[in-house]
């Protein structure tokens, strides 16, 4: 290799006879560390194929030539590498274009996406203005809310108070319940007593009754016994004033 690069500096064409390397490999020479032609590398075969392409090198090939075979099978694997890389380069192509059709559909994309983001913006700062009033007015609601708890623990203390009342009353109620129950039982007693006692009246009408019955006849009886006794009276006046003129008369007739 570094012959050909001085070579190719100097601009001096190099005789390559593929025949004497053969040789010179078979005669075991200390300062050729090859046993055999095949074991030239594969970068010696490319120079000797590019440099003879351009004049530098040139060839002379043994029969049935290994470094013939090499390079017409580095030629070959160029060719398949070139359609490789033509190929790759197609793909690449048609890669690039669709990079580049999707970037356009990004592009595209993006726009509509900066229109989106510009239209969640102004929504973004709706819903925050809206937000902001909601804050408020969840602020008012506690308020609010506290406001009534506050409410609700006087209210509370206020029934607790109320049931303390009423439950006295409930007492007040059973004690007059039992005042009522006792006053009802002596209103019955009363009554069964305004019973008898009306019954005693109706019997002491009717002994009064029966006497009054009894009073009117006995003062008829004495008003008949009266009557009786004042004709008696009056006939015995009458008798009594006819046994006076009689009397009188007699005494006339003897004067």
């Amino acid at each position: 290799m570094l012959l050909v690069e001085y070579s190719v500096i100097r601009k001096i064409k190099i005789i390559i006879n593929e025949k004497d390397i053969e040789d010179t490999i078979s005669k075991n020479v200390y300062f050729v560390h090859l046993k055999n032609i095949s074991e030239i590398n594969l970068e010696f075969i490319k120079s000797i194929y590019l440099y003879r392409n351009i004049n530098i090198i040139e060839v002379i090939f043994s029969e049935n030539s290994y470094i013939l075979k090499k390079i017409i099978e580095y030629i070959e694997n160029e060719k398949n590498e070139k359609k490789r890389l033509e190929k790759d380069l197609n793909n690449e192509k048609m890669k690039i274009e669709r990079i580049q059709k999707d970037l356009n559909n990004e592009k595209m994309k993006n726009e509509r996406l900066e229109k989106d983001l510009e239209k969640e913006k102004k929504e973004k700062n709706i819903i925050e203005k809206n937000l902001e009033n909601e804050r408020m007015k969840i602020e008012k609601i506690q308020k609010d809310l506290n406001n009534e708890k506050m409410k609700n623990e006087r209210l509370e203390k206020d029934l607790e108070n109320e049931n303390i009342k009423i439950e006295r009353i409930e007492k007040d109620l059973n004690n007059e319940k039992k005042k009522n129950e006792r006053l009802e039982n002596n209103l019955e007693n009363e009554k069964n007593e305004k019973k008898r006692l009306e019954k005693d009246f109706d019997n002491e009408k009717r002994e009064k009754e029966r006497l009054e019955k009894n009073l009117k006849k006995e003062e008829r009886e004495k008003e008949i016994i009266k009557n009786k006794y004042e004709l008696l009276i009056k006939q015995l006046k009458k008798e009594r004033n006819t046994k006076r003129d009689d009397k009188d008369a007699y005494l006339t007739y003897e004067c």
